[in-house]
């Protein structure tokens, strides 16, 4: 058993290496849910000892195994074993975004930094500004453990550049975070009426079917008839020298498609008829990812095969999986084939005309976009061999 630590900004990439297979052999790395549910995740060259694979956050079983390049045989498999893949990255960065202008009516300035900490595992987070991109010229090197913002004082009119790295316990060097780049300057005099600018109930985490999108909805204070436009900033948190994607608008709401899913940092900016900058909202961090399908249920009793009456008769149940619009219930021989395929919005169902011998039955869950279970439930179901079925022919199974 071991965990696996990556980063969830940069690509999950898990490496593996081995020894002890002869060298004309290939060899791959198999991956699944359960022991009896690995399939092949990569293939490394013949003689190559070793190969990185995108593998997914989650507990997964896995093993190598060795084939024969020509026939494809399998000649040798690796004892099974358990990994977790753990997300572990520096905390995001809320202010001042990357590459921005922090103004001030005086000079020198003082400039809060905020951060949102990613996880609580870290023993200690160190904070360093410089005045140079490589954080030779420091300012400060400070540990920040319990904290989320720091103010630098008396900062003077230029360009500063600042970084957070995360120290973990089991790990010898840190985790690195970005450095990030703003600038200080003097706020023009010309003070436009100021408006309060706030999320209006604006979900953390948004899922997607189809095509990933962001959507957004904000309020504003007092005067905020006098804003004739609302700039709309969002930016991918993993990109860090990309420029923000903007889109300016009369409403107080925003639903727009992105590239990808991700994390994405997004602001909204208050602008009156002259184009004055009226107000900012605070920066949100928004995750925006697929909507996982759901689980299959278990198949009851939770221990031990299904029995079947001497009738031919089964019953099968299964617990509630919520969301769920339906489930799937699939009966396959003991050779593989199958018998029977069927839907129901009830979580039990009648077998009946079951000719003894040994089955497999699989039930998966259906959401309400038809998406079924990555992967069924899986039990054996047993006709024992008392069965008054005994016709020379297997009898159509029917379900009550």
């Amino acid at each position: 058993n071991k965990n696996v630590y990556l980063d969830p900004t940069k690509k999950p990439e898990v490496h593996f290496k081995w020894t002890g297979f002869p060298k004309e052999w290939v060899v791959s790395a198999q991956l699944g849910p359960g022991r009896r549910q690995m399939k092949d995740l990569a293939t490394a060259e013949a003689g190559v000892e070793q190969l990185a694979s995108v593998v997914p956050f989650g507990k997964h079983y896995w093993r190598l195994v060795a084939r024969d390049p020509q026939t494809h045989e399998i000649k040798a498999k690796s004892p099974i074993y358990k990994m977790e893949v753990l997300a572990r990255s520096t905390p995001s960065i809320l202010f001042p975004t990357p590459n921005s202008q922090v103004e001030s009516e005086k000079l020198p300035a003082d400039v809060e930094l905020a951060w949102q900490k990613t996880d609580g595992q870290s023993s200690q987070l160190v904070l360093e500004v410089a005045k140079d991109p490589q954080l030779l010229q420091k300012i400060i090197t400070q540990r920040v453990d319990e904290d989320d913002k720091y103010t630098l004082k008396n900062l003077s009119e230029g360009t500063y550049y600042w970084r957070i790295s995360s120290f973990y316990p089991d790990v010898k060097e840190p985790w690195v975070g970005p450095v990030q780049q703003f600038k200080v300057v003097k706020k023009a005099d010309v003070k436009p009426i100021p408006v309060t600018v706030s999320w209006d109930q604006v979900p953390a985490e948004q899922f997607f079917i189809g095509e990933p999108s962001l959507h957004l909805a904000w309020t504003a204070g007092p005067q905020s008839d006098l804003v004739n436009q609302w700039k709309v900033s969002w930016k991918d948190e993993a990109d860090v020298n990309a420029p923000p994607q903007t889109i300016e608008t009369a409403n107080r709401d925003l639903s727009t498609k992105l590239e990808k899913p991700g994390r994405y940092i997004a602001s909204v900016e208050a602008y009156d008829k002259q184009g004055r900058l009226m107000g900012k909202s605070e920066n949100m961090v928004l995750a925006v990812q697929p909507q996982p399908v759901l689980p299959a249920p278990q198949i009851l009793p939770a221990d031990g095969p299904i029995t079947a009456g001497g009738d031919g008769k089964g019953v099968l149940s299964w617990s509630e999986i919520a969301g769920a619009k339906e489930y799937e219930v699939t009966l396959l021989s003991k050779d593989g084939k199958e018998l029977l395929s069927h839907r129901d919005k009830k979580n039990q169902m009648i077998l009946k005309n079951l000719m003894p011998g040994e089955y497999t039955v699989r039930v998966v869950s259906i959401d309400e976009n038809n998406r079924p279970s990555d992967t069924p439930s899986e039990k054996t179901l047993i006709v024992p061999d008392k069965s008054n079925l005994r016709a020379p022919a297997l009898k159509k199974v029917k379900v009550n």
